[in-house]
């Protein structure tokens, strides 16, 4: 990826551990997400309407749909918005950063899901 000078880049990352909550891929990507709402502009009040309707996401059904509520759907509406004539967002690309993959284990499924999604998504 190549940046102008007047571009913005965010980043964000997940470190998967082993045996702890945080190997989970519904912990990535709530803990994505919050950094995002912190440091990209327009995030946080876009996951502020995504919490309020579905939570903490525990009653969405599959890692997809987290994945979609949570960081997609928002990411895109954000996109959306920053290329309507007159906003006042800035241009921004976002990174996000995945470590220890091979210790993800999204709901006893070990890491293949969490592959998944990243290679499809």
């Amino acid at each position: 990826m190549r940046l102008n000078a007047q571009d913005d880049l965010v980043m964000a990352h997940h470190f998967f551990k082993v045996g702890e909550p945080r190997s989970q891929g519904r912990a990535m990507v709530l803990c994505l997400a919050q950094q995002l709402a912190e440091k990209l502009p327009g995030f946080a009040s876009l996951l502020a309407s995504v919490a309020k309707e579905h939570g903490d996401g525990s009653g969405l059904s599959t890692l997809l749909d987290v994945f979609e509520k949570f960081l997609l759907e928002p990411l895109n509406q954000l996109q959306e918005e920053r290329s309507r004539p007159g906003s006042s967002l800035p241009k921004t690309h976002v990174l996000l950063l995945l470590d220890a993959l091979d210790e993800a284990d999204d709901s006893g499924r070990g890491w293949e899901p969490i592959t998944l999604l990243v290679a499809n998504e």
